[in-house]
């Protein structure tokens, strides 16, 4: 668990550094590879 809210802090920080509305597709891909890691 504590890995999984590592990977999601990292993500959510890298999305927040870029200022940028993310494509849905990323964040889906991204979703997906977290959650099945």
């Amino acid at each position: 668990v504590a890995q999984l809210t590592g990977k999601l802090d990292k993500a959510l920080e890298l999305l927040a550094n870029m200022n940028q509305p993310p494509q849905p597709a990323v964040v889906e891909n991204t979703a997906q590879a977290t959650l099945t890691s």
